[in-house]
């Protein structure tokens, strides 16, 4: 891993540990110039739909698993 993204993965990992909103944009406004700025908020982003997608997939598992469960 070059240095560049070693630095990116700290900053997510970073980022991921500040739960509160407020407290993850000073962190990122501390820790970036813009265009980093802009790259970890796109990782973050996608981070957060993978996390947004796979919730709403064990919903839908979970309610399938019930509905085949009652039926038999």
């Amino acid at each position: 891993m070059n240095k560049g993204a070693h630095r990116i993965e700290e900053i997510i990992l970073a980022a991921l540990e500040a739960p509160e909103a407020g407290r993850r944009q000073e962190f990122l406004d501390r820790e970036c110039d813009h265009a980093l700025r802009v790259e970890v908020e796109n990782l973050l982003s996608a981070h957060a739909g993978a996390e947004h997608f796979l919730a709403e997939m064990s919903l839908q598992l979970n309610h399938t698993a019930t509905t085949a469960s009652d039926t038999h």
